[in-house]
């Protein structure tokens, strides 16, 4: 692959084939972006048909703007020792050029994106590289790692990583992934096809490769470490933020300052959607204001172009502090005066001198997102202060009742298609939502309502600003056309989401125990059975007793068990991660149950109320 080295402000063409169009105005037609996702490694070409007319879909002009940077990969010079691979994945790769060998920082997502930044590097330097830094453990960061770093050159290469990094890591392979998947395949739009494929404003979404990889850190890092690695002094700042791993790094002798996923040119994500437990507003405040300090003249975010200059550095870490902190406040206000979290998202806004800031503009998450976010982390909970809230009907119920109200099925969709026709979106969306939920396939005006819907949510997605917005809508449209269903896809996708190796970084126990959302209650509603389980290679004993829909762990032994089986932890994680079948392991003898066929019949009965 050849590349040449641009400028930190230039700008490359795009070499997609499909193109998008803009809502307002005229301008040279952009290609559109083949993108990734925050979490989906398992990014296929998904064999769905498209879903838009040739011409492409019809985009939020600013926001077309905004992706045309993501169109051509680069390694951009920053100064003489560092470069940053922008574009070439979701996320940003720091390259320092050493003495002696080049450190990283970051290794983006996919594997096969990483080898493409490593024959960049190639073209730059023959130097091995000897150090990588892991900013925070997201998958966007780390997920390259065996593109630098293959099986015969582990342990030859420092890896490093804040002391707190396992807690991400287990909570990736937990049993909230199915959910965690649901909402990243979403929001990254990853089940779009052809041109309404517009990816994320956090960075492209390139469909080609597949291969996640993650290595365990050699080296862990406290609050303040100072480094120098072939010859490079930095500094790197714990600052729990964007992630509760994340870190920092400063390199003074270059003026250079690696922010991590800390911000980027957007509006603020201190809360999100989907809810992270690692996210903490004030974290994020803090981890700028520690920024700000530094006499930065080149600022490298995880997400976005360089900045240079100080002047420059220092406005946009301001503006980036006071949005956040702004809204935290004024979350906070909210609740003090005991308004509901429906309130509270729609009065608390970016007043007008961050909201007309370039660099705060709602590409990613919508301010209304986070406030709702920010309203049920600080304090207000899942409660929104509507007694109603802890009374409410059903949906379907509800949606019932209103169709009733309007005067039965036809006349609630011509109201909807009245709506759709005035412009008024989001009510045409909701009256033709409230027969889809109450409808059923027997009754005739289901297909309408979902056509109806369909549109509108089209119409709401072409005058979006954010990605995931558009994103969002759009995948719901998949349903709606029946192009797909969503729910049914995404969990054959998990076993790209993250290696079975990523299972073993979890405690047998801790593995165990998180096994219960697994269990399908109502087939195991009248069963209470003991498994007995052996670990050699661990030298660990355990159990699982099913009883009558809900697990229990046992952490030793049990003296009476149904039936008992030996297995490697290694086993285990296959299965756990979706690489294997219990079946395929009972018969490949990588499971040995003790007794004759009855017991082997017993323990296939026993993983059968799982879901694996």
């Amino acid at each position: 692959m050849s590349l040449s080295l641009v400028k930190a402000n230039g700008s490359g063409s795009c070499s997609a084939s499909r193109r998008f169009r803009c809502r307002e105005g005229e301008r040279k037609p952009a290609r559109s972006l083949w993108l990734c996702t925050l979490v989906v490694s398992f990014a296929l070409v998904f064999p769905f048909p498209a879903t838009s007319s040739d011409e492409g879909p019809v985009l939020d002009e600013g926001l077309g703007r905004f992706l045309e940077r993501f169109a051509q990969p680069a390694l951009i010079p920053i100064t003489e020792r560092v470069s940053l691979a922008f574009a070439f994945d979701l996320a940003n790769v720091v390259v320092i050029e050493g003495d002696d060998g080049v450190i990283l920082i970051d290794t983006g997502w996919k594997v096969e994106l990483a080898r493409e930044i490593r024959a960049a590097i190639a073209e730059k330097t023959d130097k091995p590289i000897v150090a990588i830094i892991y900013s925070h453990g997201h998958l966007d960061h780390t997920g390259g790692v065996r593109a630098f770093v293959p099986p015969e050159r582990e342990g030859e290469v420092e890896i490093y990583a804040s002391e707190h990094w396992r807690r991400y890591q287990v909570e990736r392979v937990s049993s909230r992934l199915p959910h965690i998947a649901h909402r990243l395949v979403a929001q990254a739009g990853l089940l779009l096809q052809g041109s309404e494929a517009i990816g994320m404003a956090a960075g492209p979404v390139r469909r080609h490769g597949k291969t996640i990889s993650y290595i365990p850190p050699t080296t862990t890092l406290g609050d303040y470490t100072e480094l120098v690695i072939a010859g490079v002094k930095m500094e790197i700042f714990y600052a729990p933020s964007e992630l509760d791993d994340e870190l920092i790094v400063w390199l003074p002798e270059e003026k250079v300052l690696y922010a991590a996923d800390v911000l980027t040119d957007v509006s603020p994500f201190a809360a999100t959607p989907r809810f992270e437990e690692g996210r903490s507003v004030d974290g994020l405040i803090q981890a700028i204001e520690m920024m700000m300090e530094l006499p930065a003249e080149h600022l490298l975010p995880g997400h976005s172009l360089p900045l240079a200059g100080s002047q420059k550095i220092h406005n946009f870490l301001q503006a980036n502090r006071d949005a956040n902190q702004y809204l935290r406040d004024q979350t906070i206000r909210q609740l003090a005066q005991n308004r509901t979290r429906e309130e509270a998202a729609a009065a608390v806004k970016l007043p007008p001198h961050l909201a007309d800031n370039p660099d705060l503009q709602e590409r990613y998450h919508r301010v209304s997102w986070v406030v709702r976010g920010l309203y049920t982390k600080l304090g207000g909970g899942w409660y929104g202060g509507d007694p109603l809230e802890m009374l409410r009907l059903s949906p379907q119920d509800e949606a019932t009742r209103m169709i009733a109200l309007a005067g039965g099925y036809g006349a609630t969709l011509d109201r909807s298609a009245t709506a759709l026709a005035s412009g008024d979106l989001v009510w045409a969306a909701q009256l033709a939502g409230y027969v889809v939920t109450a409808g059923s396939g027997e009754v005739p005006e289901i297909a309408r309502a979902r056509q109806l819907r369909a549109r509108a949510f089209r119409a709401l997605a072409s005058e979006s600003p954010s990605t995931n917005e558009h994103n969002y809508l759009l995948t719901d449209v998949l349903n709606l056309e029946g192009v797909m269903d969503v729910n049914a896809t995404v969990p054959g996708l998990l076993g790209g989401l993250v290696s079975s190796d990523m299972y073993s970084l979890v405690p047998t126990e801790d593995l165990l125990r998180d096994m219960g959302p697994r269990l399908d209650s109502e087939r195991s509603q009248d069963v209470v059975m003991t498994l007995g389980l052996s670990f050699p290679d661990r030298e660990e004993e355990c159990g699982l007793i099913v009883r009558r829909g809900v697990i229990q762990y046992l952490p030793e032994r049990p003296e009476k068990a149904d039936v008992r089986a030996r297995l490697s932890r290694a086993t285990l994680d296959a299965v756990m991660s979706g690489q294997a079948r219990w079946s395929d392991l009972l018969t490949a003898g990588r499971v040995k149950v003790s007794g004759g066929e009855a017991s082997r019949a017993d323990f296939q009965r026993f993983v059968s109320y799982f879901d694996f």
